[in-house]
């Protein structure tokens, strides 16, 4: 079954199991209707990130298109079958209504597909009021607030529809500083078209990480890079690169950044520390990247989400010098994303709860005896 339609009285609700041109076509409209469609909800992004996912879209009695949504299908690794759907950055300006006769079509969906749904994601990302009134109609179809969202929900804000000029004058004076010293080094700023600087890029990455004590994550750059190279208007990857320098050594930093339609992200960064060039390195390529997302028509840009200082005593925030960073760039931090979660099959999930904490326990027991024997 690769499609699924219900009629809700008011509206007619299409759920699409894979992609098709009827997908591309509906999210062409959307965007033409002035809807914003954030990257990860195309079928561009999904299928050359070869991403798994639902495409449902809500249309009223006379074929008019109000909502069209993507929910990422993500599998269970302890109940075989049964998957977990995640709405990334779900645009808070969506008709409320429109929202409301989708996540009621879901009761509408054969047994044999809802009964394996165990979570419902939606990440509710935008204006303090929009956000809410849509987390509202969510509540009211037993969706529940999480108080530890999988997105950030606070982030430094860059408003970029005034001139250039200015929205360098609206950076903190060290920002701008450092913005201009790379001038003054022989560095040049240029795209990562092809992958010969993948190994680089993942050293640097590890580098970041290893500052900052945080977790690794893995990305596939041959995917990213091909995608980039096919949509220069929804992502840019530009790298920072030493002048006289051959090879991937050359690459000193790198900034990935996404088009969301109405902002442009600052999704990935990394630079090193082991250089002869002394400069700081990532705010000239996230200035490039603002100036491009501007080009691309986004009005403000995010710059990845930012954290506070707890003012707990003991307490230490590992990401205190990238949050830093982010504000030489904005003093303006807002929260953006309510993140809300269903659980349609409550007794399937806690049975996966279970089998999860048996099998944590079992990889535990040969740790547990390896300490006894010495």
């Amino acid at each position: 079954m690769n499609t699924f339609t219900v009629p809700t009285g008011r509206h007619v609700v299409q759920f699409r199991f894979a992609a098709d041109s009827s997908v591309v076509l509906d999210q062409q409209l959307a965007m033409d209707q002035g809807m914003t469609l954030p990257l990860m909800q195309t079928v561009a992004w999904t299928e050359a990130m070869n991403e798994r996912c639902w495409y449902i879209s809500v249309r009223d009695a006379h074929g008019q298109l109000l909502l069209t949504l993507s929910f990422l299908v993500e599998k269970s690794r302890i109940l075989p079958g049964h998957f977990n759907l995640r709405s990334r950055r779900c645009p808070a300006t969506s008709a409320p209504d429109a929202m409301e006769s989708m996540l009621l079509a879901f009761h509408q969906l054969p047994r044999s597909v809802r009964n394996k749904v165990l979570k419902v994601n939606v990440e509710v990302f935008g204006e303090q009021s929009e956000r809410d009134r849509l987390s509202q109609v969510l509540e009211g179809l037993d969706f529940t607030r999480k108080s530890n969202p999988s997105a950030y929900n606070e982030t430094a804000i860059v408003d970029l529809k005034p001139d250039v000029s200015d929205i360098m004058m609206s950076f903190h004076k060290t920002g701008r500083s450092n913005i201009r010293q790379a001038d003054k080094h022989p560095v040049e700023i240029r795209p990562i078209a092809n992958t010969d600087y993948i190994e680089r890029m993942d050293s640097l990455l590890n580098e970041v990480i290893n500052r900052t004590s945080g977790v690794v994550d893995h990305y596939d750059w041959p995917r990213v890079i091909d995608f980039v190279n096919s949509n220069p208007n929804r992502s840019i990857l530009l790298g920072l690169f030493a002048e006289g320098i051959d090879g991937p050594d050359a690459l000193l930093a790198y900034v990935w950044g996404r088009n969301h339609g109405d902002c442009v992200e600052y999704f990935v960064s990394a630079a090193t520390r082991d250089s002869s060039v002394k400069l700081p390195m990532a705010y000239p390529l996230v200035w490039a990247m603002l100036k491009w997302g501007k080009e691309c028509g986004c009005s403000w840009g995010d710059l990845g989400g930012i954290t506070r200082a707890s003012g707990i005593a003991g307490e230490t925030d590992r990401l205190a010098g990238i949050s830093g960073f982010k504000r030489y760039f904005s003093k303006d931090i807002k929260v953006v994303c309510n993140e809300l979660e269903w659980q349609p099959n409550p007794v399937r999930l806690q049975s996966a709860d279970v089998l999860r904490n048996v099998v944590t326990n079992i990889r535990t027991v040969p740790e547990y005896f390896q300490k006894i024997k010495r």
